[in-house]
């Protein structure tokens, strides 16, 4: 009756239809990237979820689009780093300087296209995330890197200013409104493994009152471990080796995951 040839022009059919609804109530139709797929509706917002390409192509069809890709740290359900400690959550895995390098106003575009990139968003499903702490803790600190994607200039953007100064702000507020987050790892410690004879330490963590706790004996830190109150310095012997395990636990009682350096001594 309508001579569509496939399923996706009976898609892009009924989009337009609850397009032609919705416009005549004074309203406008928003939706996720697949409703490129046989055809854009007139006046639709795109959401370019499935990575960049769905928005990139709207935009050149004069459509505003919303950049929300699950490929740049915008999905907020996704593990925050590789390290097994982390919550169960889905899909990939996101760390938060992903999250606030990404640029929302692809280089693809030209100038005249690119004002048809209207904004950015996070996303956060559910699936794994029983309960308001895990959620807090799913979308806390990548919020705050988020809003500064969508509402700095690029050019004014600084991780390190973030990651080292502000966050610890945020972190302030967060503690007083006895919100849940997730604590970040001390600084300079990282899961890896150096090759040398001397190694020298220094760990420090932007979240206020934090203190920083370590282990030299194979086990993941408490608080009743070793506390850091200076650089360490590590002699390896030749054919031997030291490890580091750190871990930062705030005042309120959360703790980062645990960090582990290995260091090894061996003969190139």
């Amino acid at each position: 009756e309508k001579g569509l040839k496939d399923e996706k022009e009976l898609q892009s059919y009924f989009i337009g239809r609850m397009e032609k609804f919705l416009n005549s109530k004074g309203r406008s139709i928003i939706g996720w990237d697949e409703i490129l797929e046989g055809g854009l509706a007139p006046n639709a917002t795109v959401m370019s979820w499935t990575g960049e390409a769905g928005g990139i192509a709207a935009a050149k069809q004069k459509h505003n689009v919303i950049m929300t890709p699950q490929t740049t740290g915008n999905y907020f359900d996704h593990y925050q780093s590789s390290s097994p400690q982390e919550p169960v959550s889905f899909g990939r895995y996101a760390n938060l300087d992903e999250t606030y390098n990404y640029d929302p106003v692809s280089k693809q575009l030209s100038p005249d296209e690119q004002q048809y990139i209207i904004g950015t968003q996070g996303n956060l499903w559910t699936e794994y995330v029983p309960t308001v702490a895990k959620l807090q803790y799913q979308i806390m600190p990548r919020l705050f890197a988020l809003s500064e994607v969508a509402w700095s200039k690029p050019e004014n953007k600084s991780y390190t200013n973030f990651a080292e100064v502000r966050l610890a702000k945020h972190f302030a507020r967060l503690d007083a409104l006895h919100y849940n987050y997730r604590v970040p790892t001390a600084q300079t410690a990282i899961d890896t493994v150096v090759i040398g004879a001397k190694f020298i330490d220094t760990l420090r963590s932007v979240v206020p009152g934090a203190k920083i706790y370590y282990t030299l004996n194979g086990r993941d830190p408490l608080d009743t471990d070793l506390e850091y109150d200076g650089p360490i310095t590590f002699i390896v012997p030749e054919n031997e080796k030291r490890e580091l395990r750190t871990r930062v636990i705030p005042p309120p009682g959360r703790r980062s995951r645990a960090t582990l350096t290995r260091m090894r001594n061996h003969a190139v």
